[in-house]
């Protein structure tokens, strides 16, 4: 098994979930691997998810997001969207992360 570089930005944290590999950046953005796909498993570039910085995160499996804020709040997102598409099967339209909103868990 080979090691191959991601370049593009430093991370100090890791998630994948089934479908997306999520770093943390040192100022504590985090940021979503896009382009990837069987025949281009590393991608093409890292895309920051939103303006909530934080300092520590976890993926689910199933792609939902929790974050925990500077001040110690936890947040939840959900990035992924399923469409069926003509042929019957999932289509993942989170690519481009429209309708991003965390909210505050208590």
């Amino acid at each position: 098994m080979d090691w191959y570089l991601v370049a593009g930005m430093t991370a100090v944290s890791l998630a994948v979930s089934d479908v997306t590999v999520w770093a943390l950046s040192p100022d504590g953005f985090i940021h979503k691997r896009v382009g990837m796909s069987e025949n281009n498993f590393i991608g093409d570039a890292w895309k920051k998810v939103s303006d909530l910085q934080v300092k520590a995160f976890s993926a689910s499996v199933c792609n939902t997001l929790f974050g925990v804020d500077l001040e110690g709040n936890l947040h939840h997102l959900i990035t992924r969207k399923f469409v069926m598409n003509e042929h019957r099967e999932v289509a993942d339209e989170s690519e481009d992360l429209l309708d991003i909103e965390w909210t505050i868990v208590k």
